[in-house]
């Protein structure tokens, strides 16, 4: 699935998580932008799911991008698609493509 350069088109933005103190002397739970990358965002399956019966879809992407050694599936995609609406993704997994550090693979669920 390795690719050009210019197949990477569109811009995704990697999101970590953060803990902050609340008003309270809580904990609160916040995402920051970690890294702004070019990418190929491409569909992969779509599901319904029941939960809280409710039936809802669920999808998954694989999002390609230059090889970095400091994503990880504790991390998210934040990606809006070409005249479409934003979509929040969370990482389940990060592959090397072709055993080169030259792209990867991120296998996204959508966070609905």
């Amino acid at each position: 699935m390795i690719r050009g350069a210019g197949v990477l088109r569109e811009r995704v933005v990697i999101q970590a998580k953060t803990t902050t103190s609340d008003t309270q002397g809580g904990r609160a739970v916040a995402w920051s932008t970690f890294l702004t990358v070019w990418a190929a965002v491409t569909p992969m399956r779509a599901n319904e799911v029941l939960a809280a019966q409710s039936i809802g879809s669920q999808a998954t992407y694989a999002v390609e991008t230059p090889y970095r050694t400091d994503i990880t599936p504790s991390m998210r995609v934040a990606w809006t698609p070409y005249r479409g609406t934003s979509k929040t993704l969370e990482i389940l997994g990060v592959q090397m493509v072709a055993g080169q550090p030259v792209r990867m693979v991120l296998s996204c669920g959508e966070v609905v």
